[in-house]
């Protein structure tokens, strides 16, 4: 009966070293993944910023040459303070 005991007790401490090892390896291969994740992700996040950049340089120079084609409309409320500026100079009325 001993001898199993010593036998049980033996087993038990190899399947505790397996595990360990196992462990240690899960702990190290799920490490490494993560730090490839990361340096994944960044590389993502690099990308995507100058995409960003890029397409938000295209898009300014597009709306600066559209907007450079035709003429400034003015809004009614400017237009009407224009006419009375002109209205009071001719009038000859600084004052207001």
């Amino acid at each position: 009966q001993n001898a199993v005991k010593a036998r049980h007790v033996a087993e038990r401490q190899d399947v505790q070293i397996a595990h360990n090892m196992q462990y240690t390896d899960f702990n190290s291969a799920w490490d490494k993944y993560l730090e490839e994740y990361d340096r994944m992700a960044q590389i993502y996040i690099q990308q995507m910023t100058e995409r960003h950049a890029q397409n938000l340089l295209e898009f300014q120079r597009k709306l600066q040459s559209e907007l450079s084609d035709k003429p400034p409309k003015w809004s009614r409320e400017l237009l009407e303070w224009r006419r009375r500026q002109h209205m009071l100079a001719r009038q000859k009325n600084y004052a207001e």
